[in-house]
């Protein structure tokens, strides 16, 4: 559970979190749907945050091994394997015609 890539993962979901309610709390005040200082949108975004690392170790146990209760992974699943293309073989070339000069020898 306590995995590189799944440390990243939950860190990765907490700055998403922190910010996608940062930015709630600050385009509703600007609208005019809620009144909000600065101090108070970073106190909910890091609530939010927090809730979210919360989350991401409750769900651990869950799905394919990643901070989520779907059935996402973090291990590659898919791997594209690119290959050259085959280069054609050389043509052949015809051999040289004998001139009147060669035939003489």
């Amino acid at each position: 559970m306590f995995e590189k890539d799944f440390l990243n993962a939950v860190a990765e979901r907490a700055v998403k979190t922190f910010a996608q309610a940062f930015l709630a709390i600050l385009g509703t005040d600007a609208m005019g749907a809620i009144s909000a200082d600065m101090g108070g949108a970073v106190q909910v975004a890091l609530v939010s945050a927090l809730i979210s690392v919360l989350t991401s170790f409750a769900s651990a146990s869950f799905g394919r091994g990643g901070p989520s209760l779907a059935s996402e992974s973090i291990a590659a699943d898919l791997v594209v394997v690119v290959e050259e293309p085959k280069k054609a073989p050389a043509a052949k070339k015809a051999p040289a015609k004998k001139t009147a000069a060669t035939k003489t020898k």
